[in-house]
């Protein structure tokens, strides 16, 4: 009878709740954590809620883009058009698969999960069993809004993650790069990031495929690289660091006139011109220190993901538009750096959390009260600039200060006791 009882006892335990907690696999937790969430921002995306608007108002206009193509129209001197050859073939295929928002939202939603799965990827390659860079990109939606499923930003997201994920290999890094530059410039800023010792190699191969594919896209489309000139007439984006000081004068009664340029809603006032000179300075003073610390060997302590997640940061707190969809970068080069994470990890996170979701209540939900000077919007907006500029300053002093200190493991102590 004991041995009986005794024998319940353990079996009860064995299958205890707890214990089958344990025993899920954690992959599959994530993956159904990413479903949820998904499903959670589709739901909302569509404006089945009809709390919110705008998440899909830049997908007509792609599919606009794109109906002109396939009848040979391509935006030549499209003041709207501000992106590189190769995101026409992301907005035709959506195109193909619907006229409808549900052709390139389907599209954002696979690169979303390319995303995911390279991040697996990652974690392997990292030799870790930590979890929160796949967490991070899970909890995308709900820092940063369903925007994310309804702009172009995942797409070069996903070849930049791609190329980190792959860094060991310079030809892979050097093309996915490249592929990422034709389509939105701001992933050629990984360059900076590429590893000392394949440096001249992944350069070559970065060369090479951006040569050859801007080739391809001009003998299908001439002018395809005329968005360029369009880039450097933008102005001064109410959203933008530099636009803070006249939209902070704003929302203390003071009118401050803004108006639709270039795709963005722009400031007009006096002195602009001299604060865009200023941070276009700002952001090269930045971004050459950074590569010349890289050139040097004084960055090789760093990981890719975190010399690129600098890069990045300080284009963006230097950028003229500063968009919110611009966040999707922020998290899938936070994503991919949590597996090694370097000095102060956990603060650059939690300020780029609340940078995102502040964008999130932003965008679009109190960007009109915020264009009208309303307090409460302008205080969201500092909230978002300025744990972003924290964010960025704290990166770049980790990288100067070194790697993580790591415990000393038994076998270490061993052998400094043994000498």
């Amino acid at each position: 009878m004991s041995n009986k009882k005794s024998s319940t006892v353990l079996d009860m335990k064995t299958y205890s709740p707890k214990n089958t907690i344990h025993k899920l696999n954690p992959h599959l937790v994530v993956i159904s954590a990413w479903l949820l969430t998904r499903i959670i921002a589709l739901y909302a995306v569509f404006q089945t809620w009809h709390v919110v608007s705008g998440w899909l108002a830049d997908v007509g206009l792609y599919n606009w883009w794109a109906g002109n193509m396939n009848n040979g129209q391509f935006p030549l001197n499209d003041p709207m058009w501000q992106y590189p050859p190769l995101a026409a073939v992301i907005f035709l295929m959506g195109f193909a698969i619907s006229h409808a928002s549900v052709g390139f939202v389907t599209l954002a939603v696979v690169a979303d999960a390319g995303i995911l799965a390279l991040l697996f990827v990652a974690q392997k390659r990292a030799l870790t069993t930590k979890s929160l860079g796949l967490w991070i990109w899970v909890a995308a939606p709900a820092l940063m809004g369903p925007i994310m499923l309804g702009r172009f930003d995942v797409f070069p997201t996903l070849a930049v993650v791609a190329a980190i994920a792959f860094s060991g290999t310079a030809e892979a890094f050097g093309s996915l790069v490249a592929i990422g530059a034709l389509l939105k410039v701001w992933p050629i800023l990984a360059l900076i990031a590429t590893p000392r010792k394949d440096g001249v190699r992944s350069i070559v191969v970065f060369v090479a495929t951006f040569v050859a594919g801007s080739a391809i896209m001009i003998s299908w489309w001439p002018g395809s690289f005329g968005f360029l000139s369009g880039q450097k007439a933008r102005g001064l984006q109410i959203e933008s660091l530099g636009a803070w000081p006249y939209m902070m004068w704003n929302s203390m009664g003071h009118h401050v006139e803004v108006a639709l340029q270039y795709g963005a809603v722009e400031v007009v006032a006096q002195g602009t011109r001299t604060v865009c000179l200023i941070v276009t300075v700002a952001c090269l003073a930045g971004l050459g220190a950074l590569a010349v610390l890289r050139f040097v060997g004084r960055l090789e302590h760093a990981t890719v993901a975190h010399i690129a997640l600098t890069a990045v940061l300080i284009s963006m707190i230097t950028s003229r538009v500063l968009s919110p969809q611009y966040t999707v970068w922020v998290i899938g080069l936070l994503a991919i750096t949590a597996f090694e994470p370097p000095l102060y990890f956990n603060k650059i996170a939690v300020l780029l959390c609340i940078s995102a979701f502040a964008g999130n209540l932003i965008y679009p939900g109190y960007y009109i009260a915020f264009e009208l000077g309303d307090p409460f919007a302008m205080l969201i907006q500092t909230v978002r600039l300025m744990t972003l500029l924290a964010a960025t300053i704290i990166c770049f002093v980790s990288l100067l200060k070194g790697p993580m200190k790591t415990p000393r493991t038994k076998k270490s102590s061993s052998k400094n006791m043994q000498r």
